[in-house]
């Protein structure tokens, strides 16, 4: 009787979904490096630190999680992710946060293109009937005539009115 052995080759893994960092598992060295690095940080081992300097490997999701909900706070385990999973209301409070740092960097923003106009405009020493007559000249290279009258409306309006809320905040003072 014959035997018939039939060779499967192992399974590929899955690739990583688009913009997901691929796990390498570090080296011993680097995990107790990094456990000697939290137990200095923290001023004392813990379980995840001991744990780490033991095995030298990050400890399993479910682990992890053991450990995490232990120490109040996540750990790394071995497939790269942190445990425990943050919940809906950590979430949604994570995303609040993004949405107050995005309105934030918005308004920096504009505060930075307010101040490079006015110190620009204030800077320029030709005449404006001398620069209008020049961008007149229908000159490519310089700018785009149609988008200058698009906006310049918009642009004068907006800097009237950022001009009457400043004045108002900060009123000039005349000294007699």
């Amino acid at each position: 009787m014959s035997v018939v052995l039939e060779f499967k080759p192992p399974a590929r893994p899955k690739p990583a979904r688009r913009g997901k960092k691929i796990w390498r598992h570090p080296t011993k060295e680097y995990v107790r490096a990094e456990a000697e690095y939290e137990i200095a940080k923290d001023g004392a081992p813990n379980v995840y630190t001991s744990y780490l300097m033991l095995h030298g490997v990050y400890p399993s999701p479910q682990q992890a999680t053991a450990m995490g909900l232990r120490l109040g706070r996540r750990v790394r385990a071995d497939d790269g992710q942190h445990y425990p999973p943050k919940s809906k209301a950590e979430k949604l409070h994570d995303k609040k946060v993004r949405e107050r740092q995005k309105e934030a960097a918005r308004i920096y923003d504009g505060v930075l293109r307010v101040q490079s106009a006015i110190q620009y405009v204030a800077s320029i020493q030709a005449a404006p009937e001398e620069i209008a007559a020049y961008l007149s000249q229908e000159r490519p290279a310089l700018g785009d005539s149609d988008a200058i009258e698009r906006n310049l409306d918009v642009a004068i309006d907006r800097l009237q009115r950022f001009a009457a809320v400043w004045r108002a905040k900060h009123p000039i003072k005349l000294d007699v």
